[in-house]
């Protein structure tokens, strides 16, 4: 287990040579976003990584967005529109409203920040250095350090 300060970094000038913590924790002004930033990541955490329509496992660079009522058809870029899918199913629903095989595993909804933290835990995360550790306690997931 590594100590937070692990001065392992370096800032190095002519006349300057600094040693810095790998990491800087702050303990005031956290404050938690009441709105969560709806983006291909988030969206990919609220599915819980997979394709909304054959469950398929994705990868965050694989996952694709769909709209569940297709924006030809009068569906918005929102929240509750859209889902994870892989590019098959998203190739093959095309602009077809949702029905058969093509109806989302589960209701699209806007999480909260709580929901969003809970599954991400879930998942491995990559840190940049071993000190990094310490500060994720009981996440679920492997974590790695590069």
């Amino acid at each position: 287990m590594h100590s937070v300060f692990d001065y392992n970094r370096r800032i190095q000038h002519p006349t300057l040579d600094l040693r810095w913590p790998a990491v800087v924790a702050r303990n005031t002004g956290t404050r938690v976003r009441e709105n969560v930033r709806f983006a291909r990541d988030t969206v990919y955490y609220r599915d819980h990584g997979m394709c909304q329509y054959c469950e398929q496992p994705l990868d965050l660079k694989q996952t694709t967005y769909d709209h569940v009522i297709p924006k030809s058809r009068g569906g918005e870029h929102t929240w509750e529109n859209v889902v994870t899918s892989c590019k098959s199913c998203n190739s093959a629903k095309g602009n077809l409203m949702p029905r058969d095989t093509f109806v989302p595993r589960q209701q699209p909804f806007k999480p909260t920040y709580w929901q969003l933290l809970a599954n991400r835990r879930k998942f491995p995360i990559t840190v940049d250095h071993p000190s990094w550790v310490d500060f994720f306690g009981d996440w679920e997931a492997e974590i790695f350090v590069r």
